[in-house]
């Protein structure tokens, strides 16, 4: 599947080995100074490429005259209880230059991956995150739906988005990430 949003001089488009430097030194300058960062997201990154959680299609950047201005990692997860599994998908990170911050790539790229998961037929999208910035997607607590994660964080940053009518009815559990994110 070819998808590339291209408005002027900026586009949308899947990642490619030819980028990762160019997305290290992005995600490097993103997070630097954030205070809930310990500056390795680097470094999930490139752990998660190698893992059988990538998906291509869900690795997107942004680019504006041939530089990488955003960029967004979409991997694969699983919900787990005890009577079943179910696939689903995690949001980390997401990153844009200093420079362009709260100018709406950030948003166009949260979009764009949304509307590629759902086309891919995926249920639900988790992460975590700000509290204040991602609901504006229909991010909501996972805790409304019994949906705990593995992680000592506080459940007002851990949030789900169904990708389309009821698909968490009747879901619950424990979010299983790839091991790449406990490296």
């Amino acid at each position: 599947m070819k998808r590339t949003l291209s408005i002027h001089n900026l586009s949308i488009r899947k990642e490619t080995p030819s980028d990762y430097q160019q997305i290290k030194e992005l995600i490097i300058a993103a997070f630097e100074g954030d205070a809930h960062s310990d500056g390795s997201e680097h470094l999930l990154v490139e752990r998660l490429r190698k893992s059988k959680a990538y998906k291509n299609e869900l690795a997107l950047v942004y680019e504006e005259v041939s530089k990488i201005i955003g960029h967004i990692l979409i991997t694969e997860i699983v919900v787990v209880n005890q009577s079943k599994k179910l696939n689903g998908l995690s949001l980390a990170p997401i990153s844009v230059s200093p420079h362009r911050q709260n100018s709406g790539i950030g948003t166009a790229l949260i979009n764009e991956a949304h509307t590629i998961a759902s086309q891919l037929n995926y249920p639900f999208i988790v992460l975590i995150g700000h509290e204040t910035y991602y609901p504006r997607f229909g991010y909501e607590s996972a805790e409304t739906y019994n949906i705990k994660f593995p992680f000592d964080v506080p459940s007002a940053n851990c949030m789900i988005k169904p990708l389309r009518e009821n698909a968490l009815d009747g879901i619950s559990g424990m979010i299983e990430y790839p091991e790449e994110f406990y490296d």
